[in-house]
């Protein structure tokens, strides 16, 4: 059944007269909302839109009495619904969350690592060139560091190979074998024939005395092993004396030197000076066997040695 018209308001927003529906035999099916897609109208043509406008999408020329004002082309773009969201929305064109970072340029970082390698040769050189300057032949404590079994000059510097030469003069017979190792290092050697050089004691053949820095070094070659002996006797009870003096003196021993060319008799030992000074000295004690040779060091226990044994026990592994 068709209607005439009916007069309707519509809640909130304007009132209309005289609005004309279109039956219900007109329509595809019942008018529900979600009967539609949201793009399609209520009609098959908008209100107030002649056939031919809307298949152009232009104006009709006057709109109908009783008619809404004339509706949007069919072209142009449709606005969303507030109220149930069945108008069209536009979607913008997808775009990355993150933009992508730029390609990293290799040739600056391969710059960098080339620099970076150039200052560093730059400056390891000239630093490399001093070091080994201030090291090179010296040993821990500032001394030259013999090499092992050097007996020429050909691998000693200029001072060292001077000191090799002038000492070798002083030694013979088994005090030059035991003092082969010493004689680069020592200075001042003065033997028992040289103007103002030691003087042999009771039972000795020969005595020849050297400096290693603060250290005094004797080799004595005594007139038999038995005199010898007597000597060496003296020794064991310095080396009784040195555990109150000297606190750490290791007992008589046999010990090889590092070079283990020579083994022979090892003790240290410790006495106190009979000058008004009253220092103690200690020493170190070895025989070459079965030869009536000896060498022995010395210094004074603080003042020269700072109250340890080690200092001299070094020079001895080193020498020897």
């Amino acid at each position: 059944m068709a209607f005439r018209g009916v007069k309707g308001v519509n809640a909130g927003h304007h009132a209309a007269d005289n609005v004309r529906l279109v039956s219900s035999d007109q329509r595809p099916e019942a008018v529900r909302p979600w009967a539609f897609a949201p793009s399609e109208t209520l009609a098959s043509q908008p209100l107030g839109v002649s056939a031919d406008a809307s298949a152009t999408g232009q104006w009709a020329a006057e709109p109908a009495a009783g008619q809404f004002p004339p509706a949007a082309p069919a072209s142009s773009p449709a606005v969303s619904d507030p109220a149930g969201g069945w108008g069209y929305q536009p979607v913008e064109s997808w775009r990355p969350r993150i933009e992508p970072s730029p390609p990293r340029r290799r040739g600056g970082l391969l710059i960098g690592l080339l620099i970076g390698l150039l200052v560093g040769l730059l400056v390891a050189g000239p630093v490399g060139y001093l070091l080994n300057g201030r090291t090179a032949g010296r040993s821990s404590n500032g001394a030259a560091s013999p090499s092992p079994g050097a007996s020429g000059t050909a691998a000693l510097p200029p001072f060292e190979a001077s000191q090799l030469a002038l000492n070798r003069t002083k030694f013979t017979g088994d005090l030059a074998e035991l003092a082969e190792r010493w004689l680069p290092w020592m200075g001042g050697c003065l033997g028992n024939t040289d103007p103002r050089g030691p003087k042999l004691r009771d039972g000795e053949q020969a005595r020849v005395f050297c400096r290693l820095d603060a250290v005094g070094i004797s080799f004595v070659l005594y007139a038999s092993m038995a005199e010898r002996d007597k000597a060496q006797l003296a020794r064991q009870r310095q080396n009784i004396d040195a555990q109150q003096l000297a606190p750490g003196a290791a007992g008589p021993s046999r010990k090889s030197g590092a070079s283990g060319r020579i083994t022979g008799d090892y003790l240290e030992y410790a006495y106190r000076s009979t000058t008004g000074d009253g220092w103690v000295f200690c020493g170190i004690w070895w025989t070459k066997e079965e030869t009536p040779a000896t060498v022995f060091m010395e210094a004074a226990w603080k003042e020269e040695l700072g109250g340890s044994w080690q200092p001299l026990r070094n020079l001895w592994q080193r020498y020897t």
